[in-house]
């Protein structure tokens, strides 16, 4: 009886697949054929080292219209910016019903 065993079988990968969104983080995936690398004749998957299928990160780059925030410190900085502005826009609202005021008063007085 002969008894023939085979190892070292290799992974003959498939193409990646599209991004799995069209803008914004996505993955990618692609799927392995294990094969007898001199003769490329399918083996079984246990043939072969690690998993049948591979996946990676993708990007088709940012979505439109989205505020991107990657940390705590610029969500604060966005927040304090906010803030700073609502004072401005408040001082100066301030500044012209005080200007408005005075020019009336101006105008009882004499």
């Amino acid at each position: 009886m002969l008894l023939v065993v085979l190892t070292g079988g290799q992974w003959r990968w498939s193409r990646w697949t599209d991004c799995s969104v069209s803008c914004g983080a996505g993955k990618q995936r692609r799927t392995g054929t294990c094969i007898l690398p001199s003769t490329g004749q399918k083996l079984e998957r246990r043939l072969c080292d690690g998993f049948h299928h591979e996946t990676r990160k993708c990007s088709n780059g940012d979505c439109p219209g989205k505020l991107l925030i990657n940390d705590i410190a610029n969500l604060r900085f966005f927040a304090s910016f906010q803030q700073q502005q609502q004072q401005q826009q408040q001082q100066s609202f301030l500044v012209l019903f005080l200007l408005y005021n005075s020019a009336s008063l101006y105008k009882l007085m004499y």
